[in-house]
């Protein structure tokens, strides 16, 4: 067998080797069934303890517009609201990408997908108080208001425009039905 064919065998067995390293590494992380007790049994085991998983409430899991970027907004028994961000595969398969909880009434967060970045307002609206919230980037001249009004839970999205370069944070203001300001912590 001469060099050039040798050489051409080696290259081969590398390339797929190298193909099938991949493979495995993709579906090991892209591995949670497109059901909805498949993403909630991840979600416990992801970040929290399972004692706090006893009266978990989660919604639809929504797609970031045509993107490849999931979330889903649940709460636990406690009244905390969290979200969990997780990204489809082209195995139909999702892989969790980041998740949080806490106590606040909203929170905002921003998020890169395969389209570019998008804000994040997800919370809880108690008593249905809040009408709607403007949301104003610190560093940017970007704004944007979400209604909430009808929302017991809420998770709501825009894409933000590439130019901006900090995302994070934001001033949240609150209104009522009458366009007043409010302070849903009280």
């Amino acid at each position: 067998m001469n060099k050039g064919v040798r050489k051409g065998i080696y290259v081969s067995i590398l390339i797929l080797v190298v193909g099938c390293v991949y493979l495995f590494n993709y579906f090991r992380q892209y591995n949670i069934e497109n059901e909805r007790t498949a993403i909630e049994s991840v979600l416990k085991e992801w970040v929290y303890d399972d004692s706090e998983f006893n009266g978990l409430r989660t919604a639809d899991l929504v797609q970031i517009d045509n993107t490849n970027s999931y979330m889903l907004l649940f709460q636990l028994e406690n009244g905390n609201v969290g979200y969990a961000h997780l990204m489809k595969g082209w195995n139909d398969k999702f892989k969790m990408n980041s998740s949080g909880y806490g106590t606040n009434i909203t929170s905002y967060k921003t998020i890169k997908t395969n389209h570019g970045k998008y804000a994040i307002l997800y919370g809880k609206n108690p008593g249905l108080k809040i009408d709607h919230i403007k949301v104003d980037l610190y560093y940017e001249d970007f704004s944007f208001t979400a209604d909430v009004s009808s929302e017991d839970l809420y998770l709501k999205y825009v894409q933000l425009p590439k130019n901006l370069k900090k995302t994070f944070p934001a001033e949240l203001t609150y209104y009522d039905q009458d366009a007043r300001e409010i302070n849903p912590f009280k």
